[in-house]
């Protein structure tokens, strides 16, 4: 399946957006906080455009309504990147057990809006 053009567009929009948002400030410790700040939404904004990229890839090979591929498709990002992200953080940067059982927790239903919102926009835009 070819690359969508309007996802290239869309993220790459996102990029500038965000690039341009909040900096000027006034004092240092604003702009670290304002560039913080950018950075992670151009994370957030990347991370969703890879999601959407996973999904097409994925999606003919899932069958049913748009809330049972979504679903699916929220399972299997919760595995990929949070669980194993949660994992390797708890091996390697030895952040504590309690952080990263609440890790694992409230990413499940940040994981499965995410899946189910992009069955949802190509469900709509395929049909």
């Amino acid at each position: 399946m070819p690359v969508n053009r309007n996802f290239l567009a869309i993220g790459l929009a996102l990029v500038v957006a965000v690039s341009l948002m909040g900096l000027t400030p006034p004092q240092k410790a604003e702009v670290a906080a304002h560039l913080q700040l950018a950075l992670g939404v151009v994370a957030e904004a990347v991370n969703g455009w890879i999601a959407a990229l996973s999904f097409s890839l994925i999606e003919p090979s899932i069958a049913g309504s748009f809330w049972r591929r979504g679903t699916l498709f929220g399972l299997m990002v919760w595995g990929f990147w949070i669980i194993s992200g949660t994992f390797s953080a708890y091996v390697w940067l030895d952040i504590p057990l309690s952080l990263a059982c609440v890790n694992v927790i409230f990413g499940l239903p940040k994981c499965l809006a995410i899946g189910v919102g992009v069955a949802w926009f190509f469900d709509r835009k395929l049909s």
